[in-house]
């Protein structure tokens, strides 16, 4: 805000800035038409004018004000925060970008346009710039576990590991643990395994698994994390167990039933999803019974059924997929 506004002018750019924040627009325009009476050339003013108009589906009067009010004050961090806002809205991220670092030049400790700089880099995938911006906001605001965990996953997602651990390292030995809520605690502990999954720390990952077994609230991506860990570490047998236990609570997930299937010995590859996944004929004399036992033990599950046709062929095939679709069929199953 400026400083060469009168008190009573302040006060209502005050409110004009709130009714923003509660979506009152009509009433922020009333009090900013107070101000621009008296001040006409307060920048920061016509820029917030600007922004109630565009809650008002006012497009083309919302860009003429904060153009307007950057004409008056091009150093205004808000009126280029205020430009960047309306570009976003538009879906014109890029330009928005710029805008909010121009207002960083000004204004470069301002938290709410680090947070939404961050937020654009990100979707444009901007990773090293989104580290950078979080890097930023974790050192101003060092208390708040999420900037922390935002810092470390833009470390993990360019390929900065060690940097990441280092960062969750510096934040746990730096804070009171009764000042972080279990659900933080989890999935702390839950995203460091990940980092040294990805790292190929895999007896590592695991230890933090088994170590904070009571801490994680999240047991059945425990089990599933730990699982898939053994399959990597060549342990099968105790993935085998673990699969076993996540199928017994929904054995509907095709995420556990191929982790059985790899769990097992059968050769298949570690990304279901993208892969072609007609097996040899070995390992599909392989699969069968252990399909046969999953719907003899859940008949009532139909991704024990329908799973299985992605790795069979021939003959088989044929006969499973001709049960598979009459009794759909005649029920009047949806595709």
């Amino acid at each position: 805000m400026n400083v060469d506004l009168p008190q009573r002018e302040q006060n209502l750019f005050r409110q004009v800035v709130k009714c923003h924040e509660t979506k009152q627009y009509r009433k922020g325009l009333k009090s900013v038409d107070k101000i621009l009476e008296k001040c006409p050339n307060h920048a920061e003013s016509l820029a917030m004018k600007g922004l109630l108009l565009s809650g008002t589906s006012k497009k083309d009067e919302s860009y003429e004000y904060v153009k307007k009010g950057l004409a008056k004050n091009l150093k205004s961090y808000l009126c280029w925060h205020v430009y960047g806002l309306l570009l976003k809205t538009d879906k014109n991220e890029t330009e928005a970008i710029k805008c909010y670092h121009n207002a960083l030049k000004y204004e470069s400790d301002n938290m709410t346009i680090l947070r939404d700089l961050s937020y654009l880099q990100m979707q444009q995938r901007d990773i090293d710039g989104f580290t950078e911006t979080r890097r930023k906001i974790m050192l101003q605001n060092s208390g708040v576990p999420s900037n922390w965990v935002a810092y470390a996953v833009g470390n993990t997602l360019i390929g900065e590991y060690e940097t990441a651990l280092s960062v969750l390292d510096s934040f746990e030995n730096g804070v009171d643990g009764d000042n972080i809520k279990p659900i933080e605690k989890s999935e702390m502990s839950l995203f460091r395994a990940q980092v040294l999954e990805e790292n190929n720390k895999f007896e590592e990952a695991i230890e933090v698994l088994n170590k904070n077994d009571k801490v994680v609230l999240d047991s059945a991506l425990r089990k599933a994390s730990l699982a898939r860990l053994y399959i990597k570490t060549n342990q099968s047998d105790k993935a085998v167990g673990l699969y076993e236990e996540l199928l017994a609570v929904n054995p509907e997930c095709y995420d556990y039933l191929f982790g059985l299937v790899r769990s097992q010995g059968i050769n298949a590859s570690s990304d279901y999803n993208t892969q072609d996944v007609t097996l040899s004929e070995g390992d599909q004399v392989k699969i069968l019974p252990i399909f046969d036992a999953l719907q003899a033990q859940y008949p009532r599950s139909l991704a024990c059924k329908r799973f299985l046709l992605d790795f069979i062929s021939g003959d088989e095939f044929v006969k499973r997929v001709d049960a598979y679709m009459i009794k759909l069929l005649r029920k009047g199953a949806p595709s």
